[in-house]
């Protein structure tokens, strides 16, 4: 049947935290407030620029990742949820972000996943990265 897959039973718990290196990308925008001043917003956002470059082989292009600083993230796992049957457990987890520049945001949400993407979330980034010179 689509959606079961085979249980992963790793041993986690409600509680458990994994700190990883996660990349940022530092966004400028402006923008025009009510009163018709123009508001600069500076902030940094978790993730990289992705940037195509000609392939290897000479067809096509590929896809590479950058990032401007390397900043954290800590995901908290808030419950487990078993699921009846052959269905993957599901967890359900906050996600803190530290930025480069050391500022906290706060997990106020919660989000669920099977258990197999949350594993692969605790890992890191989804693929590699460099880090930009910002010289």
């Amino acid at each position: 049947m689509p959606g079961q897959t085979k249980q992963v039973n790793i041993d986690l718990r409600a509680g458990d935290k994994f700190e990883t290196v996660y990349p940022f990308r530092f966004i400028t925008t402006d923008y025009q407030s009510y009163n018709g001043d123009v508001v600069t917003d500076e902030r940094w956002i978790g993730g990289c620029h992705k940037k195509f470059e000609a392939s290897d082989c000479g067809y096509g292009e590929q896809a590479f990742y950058t990032a401007d600083a390397d900043g954290k993230r800590i995901l908290e796992v808030l419950a487990i949820a078993e699921m009846p049957g052959n269905w993957q457990r599901r967890i359900i987890y906050s996600c803190t972000m530290i930025t480069p520049d050391g500022k906290i945001r706060a997990g106020r949400k919660a989000y669920t996943v099977t258990e197999a993407r949350f594993i692969a979330m605790s890992k890191g980034y989804f693929t590699d990265y460099e880090v930009e010179d910002s010289e």
